[in-house]
């Protein structure tokens, strides 16, 4: 069995390989003889890859020649994976009862905690380890919210639900540790995970929802919007500051505020699903919500850069005005007429729309994730049919499908302005369920989706590095470096940071001339947290942060990290 494993899903580990001038670090595949579906990944700041999903019958979570097998306790059961910046294994957990129970996001937090939500039935125990931590669903599927430590052990887990359906699309954790829960529901549901009550009801199709719980899971509160037809949250990102952006589609019309006692309504034109993007303040105050006007567009992913501005991708058909100004002319106005296409819209942090681009192809495109480096890059990833042209402009840059009665993976790269710098294609993707984008602190990319029966690792259309799955569907991890995204980067420069502990400043020296370089100090949660240009002296005040582990990152240098104490 490990001879065949070494020989049909070795892990690459090709660091330091050039290949016309592209890079790939690592990647590998895990998955067993069922479904083993990757739906969400996270990656912290020291580059640790944490992923979760669902998976049946028995697999094998090591992406390496390793092997660590878990067998699920029914039908679907849920795992949580980490594999460390070079991507050797470390642990894996799973969580499952006799029927039905994924996981759809997860995030971590700055101590590296790690929080996931998804849908159960039944009674589970959802902790991996020895003990038991058993919730019990109050009807059909519930949503579960779960916390682990950095080691994959259990800290706690709480339930909500009711009569009705409701599912988790997201969750993130702010500043001040609070624990965020985005999603939809139909009906009657108790959202206080506790032994009190808190009765929200759906006003017509489905409406969304917004929990907060503290960091010890106690419910804080809990807000839904929408309208009388179907209004479903689809992701949601917690700005450096603490406001929280989210997106998802409507029909007919739908109050944007959550707060019970104001109404913002927006309105979709008629037979169309209308992408919205709503703005929270760090208090969870509303503050603007904004939406398309025509055709049908779905948005799946959302993500903010340092200043606040807002980037949202995803697929559209029909006739769609991507500016939500109703005054604006038709500089936005995209068609896609025979199948959906691919979206990305970024949005100023007033609402206002500061570009859109549309991948143009007669077949269909699916964009499901988006991110923004810390030069202000715009990654997206997806699927695509056929061909397809990546270069928003006048010119052209097409991609062409390698597999065979599958759809192709792609990633997409824009400048912070929407012009075209790159593409890629990743061959082999089957059956459509999710794909998952990640930065680390020195903006190496990771991907990671599903597959069915083979797939190509390598973006380089000239070089082929396979793997292959074990029988139905397995998921793949692959790191990129910058050099394979066509960022350039520069000659080999030597910096160090000092006091390490620091209490109230550090000051970086370098082989070079740091001046006026941009710098980023980021938490382990991945946030920005400051950012500047170097002085001629080198030092940076970080007495506003709180103790903890930083990473500084000055532009295209790798990170070091700091302690602040």
């Amino acid at each position: 069995m490990k001879g065949k494993k070494q020989f049909i899903t070795g892990m690459l580990i090709l660091t330091g390989l050039m290949m016309n001038s592209q890079e790939i670090q690592w990647g590998g595949r895990f998955g067993g003889i069922g479904e083993d579906v990757i739906r969400s990944m996270q990656v912290d700041g020291l580059g640790n890859t944490y992923t979760t999903g669902y998976f049946t019958d028995t697999a094998d979570f090591d992406i390496g020649t390793g092997e660590v097998f878990l067998t699920s306790n029914g039908f679907y059961d849920v795992f949580i994976s980490k594999h460390d910046t070079n991507g050797n294994f470390e642990w894996v957990r799973k969580i499952g009862g006799t029927g039905f129970e994924y996981a759809v996001a997860m995030n971590t937090d700055d101590l590296g905690n790690i929080f996931l939500t998804g849908v159960y039935e039944g009674t589970v125990d959802f902790n991996p380890g020895s003990e038991e931590y058993l919730l019990t669903s109050s009807g059909g599927l519930d949503i579960f919210i779960l916390k682990l430590d950095p080691n994959g052990e259990f800290v706690w887990a709480r339930s909500v639900g009711g009569v009705g359906y409701e599912e988790s699309t997201a969750i993130d954790i702010t500043p001040a540790g609070k624990v965020i829960i985005l999603g939809y529901f139909y009906e009657e549901v108790d959202f206080d995970p506790g032994v009190g009550t808190y009765l929200m009801n759906s006003m017509g199709g489905s409406d969304s929802f917004i929990l907060t719980l503290d960091e010890f899971g106690n419910f804080e509160s809990g807000e839904r919007f929408g309208g009388n037809d179907l209004d479903l949250a689809m992701d949601m990102v917690i700005s450096d500051a603490g406001g929280i952006y989210i997106t998802g589609f409507f029909e007919g019309s739908a109050d944007m505020n959550p707060h019970a006692l104001e109404e913002f309504i927006v309105t979709a034109e008629l037979n169309s699903l209308a992408t919205y993007v709503l703005y929270l303040n760090p208090d969870g105050e509303f503050v603007n919500a904004v939406h398309t006007r025509g055709g049908n567009t779905l948005p799946n992913g959302i993500a903010t850069d340092i200043s606040g501005n807002a980037y949202v991708t995803g697929y559209f058909d029909g006739v769609t005005n991507f500016d939500p100004d109703p005054l604006a002319g038709n500089q936005y106005l995209f068609e896609s007429l025979l199948a959906s296409n691919a979206f990305i819209m970024k949005l100023d942090n007033a609402g206002n729309l500061s570009w859109a681009r549309q991948v143009v192809s007669d077949e269909p495109v699916f964009a499901y994730d988006i991110a923004v480096n810390s030069l202000g890059q715009v990654l997206s990833t997806g699927y695509f049919v056929g061909s397809a042209d990546f270069d928003p402009s006048t010119s052209e840059f097409l991609l062409s499908q390698e597999s065979v009665n599958a759809q192709d993976a792609y990633l997409s790269i824009l400048d912070s302005e929407g012009n075209f710098v790159d593409a890629k294609a990743f061959g082999g993707i089957s059956f459509i369920d999710t794909a998952d984008l990640a930065l680390d602190a020195a903006d190496n990319v990771y991907l990671a989706a599903h597959f069915e029966t083979t797939v190509d690792l390598n973006p380089d259309p000239n070089v082929s590095e396979t793997v292959n799955s074990i029988a139905f569907r397995d998921s793949y991890i692959i790191k990129l470096t910058q050099n394979t995204l066509g960022i350039e980067i520069p000659a080999y420069i030597s910096y160090k940071v000092a006091p390490n502990p620091a209490n109230s400043y550090i000051e970086v020296s370098a082989t070079k001339n740091l001046v006026s370089t941009n710098y980023v100090i980021f938490d382990l949660h991945g946030r920005a947290v400051i950012s500047g240009v170097f002085s001629d002296s080198g030092v940076i005040d970080v007495s506003s942060l709180r103790a903890g582990i930083y990473l500084i990152k000055p532009q295209n240098l790798e990170p070091l990290k700091f302690i602040k104490i």
